[in-house]
């Protein structure tokens, strides 16, 4: 008596059961007030990132949650998941500071017990928003200086290779966040609008005749504390003294 490969059969069942329609996302719901009848955009840039969180979808809370945790230790997707032992954070992350998993130790050592914490707090953060208008604007430039830093980082891949020079040590020590501007160049809403020439204006960094214009151009200029001149002149003062009175050391 014939029977049937097992296989086959299945095979054939499965290619006659059709596919199951793919789940369409949720549409973003119109926000209150004069502009509700327009949807907001699917596709603009930072969209995750940038809107507050009353006005992201599902999906977008869901991924929001990866991208935070994602930044906590450093991983870039698609790439290996750095660890203590091995191998460092991806350059594209920028330069941190990031938290390491400790894969050589169990789940519940203090580290990666941290780690698990702060991944917690900011999924919290997400499901709740609880974050006032302040603490959202800083949180927002500390983000700016964090992307400006890493995208310096992975500019010096070139120079680097050209000069032999080794790429992670370079960025240690000319690549920070916080020595990254505030990009004063136009207001929150990307826009240079009145209200932000007058604020300028008011702080001394333009004239009457450059508040007035409409398409002013403003280039920021930003220092760190430790690059002052009172700074470098003491260090280059101490120097001199020490070559002076350690002759051998000269």
């Amino acid at each position: 008596m014939f029977h049937p490969n097992k296989g086959s059969v299945q095979q054939q069942v499965s290619e006659s059961v059709p596919p199951k329609p793919m789940k369409k996302r949720p549409a973003l719901k119109a926000i209150p007030g004069p502009e509700s009848s327009r949807p907001l955009k699917k596709h603009q840039k930072g969209l995750v990132t940038q809107l507050p969180l009353d006005q992201l979808d599902e999906t977008n809370l869901h991924l929001r949650k990866y991208l935070w945790m994602y930044q906590i230790i450093g991983y870039c997707h698609g790439g290996m998941m750095p660890s203590k032992l091995g191998p460092s954070h991806d350059d594209n992350m920028g330069p941190g500071p990031f938290l390491m998993l400790d894969f050589s130790m169990n789940i519940n050592v203090p580290p990666n017990i941290f780690i698990q914490k702060r991944a917690a707090s900011a999924i919290k953060f997400i499901e709740e928003g609880q974050l006032s208008s302040k603490k959202a604007s800083w949180n927002r430039h500390n983000e700016q200086r964090k992307l400006a830093a890493g995208q310096i980082c992975h500019g010096l891949e070139g120079f680097c290779a050209d000069n032999n020079l080794v790429h992670t040590a370079v960025s240690a020590e000319l690549v920070s966040k916080d020595w990254m501007g505030d990009e004063c160049l136009c207001d929150e809403d990307r826009q240079q609008n009145e209200e932000w020439r007058a604020l300028l204006f008011s702080s001394g960094r333009i004239t009457v005749l450059e508040r007035d214009k409409p398409n002013l151009q403003v280039l920021e200029e930003k220092q760190p504390a430790w690059m002052h001149e009172s700074i470098i002149l003491g260090l280059v003062e101490d120097t001199m003294h020490s070559k002076i009175n350690d002759p051998v050391q000269a």
